[in-house]
């Protein structure tokens, strides 16, 4: 099974190693197989200083706990997606958040599940018909059937 992992799981997974989230991950990467698109990781690079400033968390700490998920997380070049991949999934987001374009794109692309803490995202694109899109309560519901 593949799972897009997108931004917000990942940064709350990041802010605290012993978080529920983290643990998801690294926990169950031999079962799935969790992949992210880099355009995510530029996002969190770019943001990194503010994530940690508002998590009250150092940044050392941050990077590290990112790296060591990371390597439990395919990254995916955005090279990979076809102009249809990403016209179809800007389409459904294009209304929402056009930097979550590409988590739906790779869905898409890949024919898989793709996992956010992002409600506004959730019903948006299941409203226009995208059902590919779980929570983390419904990814744990997976993992039950594992």
């Amino acid at each position: 099974m593949i799972i897009v992992v997108d931004t917000n799981i990942k940064v709350s997974a990041s802010v605290d190693s012993k978080s529920e989230l983290f643990s998801l991950i690294i926990d169950n990467s031999t079962k799935i197989d969790f992949v992210t698109p880099e355009f995510s990781l530029k996002e969190i690079q770019l943001n990194r200083e503010n994530i940690c400033r508002k998590a009250k968390k150092y940044l050392a700490i941050f990077k590290s706990n990112l790296q060591y998920l990371l390597s439990h997380i395919t990254v995916l070049s955005d090279d990979e997606l076809t102009e249809t991949n990403i016209q179809d999934a800007d389409n459904l987001s294009n209304k929402i958040d056009m930097d979550d374009t590409i988590f739906i794109a790779f869905s898409l692309a890949l024919n898989c599940l793709l996992w956010t803490g992002d409600r506004q995202l959730m019903n948006g694109v299941k409203r226009a018909g995208f059902q590919h899109i779980i929570s983390t309560k419904e990814f744990k519901d997976i993992l039950k059937g594992l």
